[in-house]
């Protein structure tokens, strides 16, 4: 076997390199190395190969590198999860006020021709009505009394709350207090302002009145019944706090009527 010593700039071994210091040694890839043996150290190996190793440098960088791209990523999750949430909160609240609105409308448009001090009585502020829908019950109940009327609310500006109640041939109306069988709802609040207003019924010719008016205690009912508010802080990218256009479809005297709930 024939020893390889490596070659110096000349091609020739470098100078205090002896070739019995050398040794081949076989790689197990194929092909040999030289390995100089020293009587101190190891066996050191010097290979030909165009291979070469990850420094420190390196690797610290690749490492930086990803520490980056996962702190954005965590970073825009963070941002899309914070989004996500406020879009569910806005649509969370105009499923509420849309509720609402449904309520309101059905209690206004089921609204009883009723006589005495529970009729249908309405000023810019409040309205009180008699009719066949509730919170609880549906349209399936009871006739109830309700309230309508607007408050200060305790985190600043207005609220329109509704105090609801059953109907009875000795119950009190127009108190806008809330009884031992009464039900409150807080319909909205913060707001800015907060108004009723009443259409009049068409007249006895047939002609329709188009002013809208501030009150309403007459022995007719209205045709329809508005309620008009505006947010406290002016958001208009969200739907109204509360905006209801009812229309009444009944055109008979207020007169007495009972149904005892007993």
């Amino acid at each position: 076997m024939h020893h390889v010593a490596p070659l110096g700039e000349a091609g020739w071994l470098s100078g205090g390199d002896h070739e019995s210091d050398w040794a081949p040694i076989r790689r197990p890839g194929g092909g040999f190395a030289t390995c100089r043996r020293i009587s101190s150290c190891p066996t050191f190996c010097s290979t030909s190969s165009g291979e070469r190793g990850v420094t420190l440098v390196e690797l610290l960088i690749a490492i930086t590198l990803v520490a980056a791209l996962a702190a954005g990523m965590l970073m825009a999750l963070r941002s899309s999860l914070t989004t996500m949430d406020r879009i569910n909160a806005r649509l969370e609240g105009n499923r509420r006020v849309m509720g609402i609105q449904q309520i309101v409308s059905s209690q206004i448009g089921g609204v009883i021709p009723v006589g005495g001090a529970c009729r249908l009585n309405g000023s810019l502020q409040s309205l009180q009505l008699v009719t066949t829908y509730s919170i609880g019950e549906g349209a399936r109940g009871f006739p109830h009394v309700v309230m309508f009327k607007v408050e200060q609310d305790p985190e600043g500006g207005l609220q329109l709350e509704e105090i609801e109640s059953p109907y009875t041939e000795g119950g009190g109306c127009g108190g806008g207090t809330a009884g031992p069988n009464s039900q409150t709802l807080v319909l909205a609040r913060r707001l800015f302002s907060c108004k009723f207003s009443y259409h009049a019924p068409p007249r006895p010719d047939g002609g329709i009145v188009a002013n809208w008016v501030d009150s309403w205690n007459g022995p007719l009912l209205p045709s329809g019944i508005r309620i008009e508010t505006v947010p406290l802080d002016g958001v208009t990218s969200n739907l109204p706090a509360l905006a209801v256009n009812a229309q009444i479809h009944i055109t008979k005297l207020q007169m007495a009527y009972v149904d005892d709930y007993e």
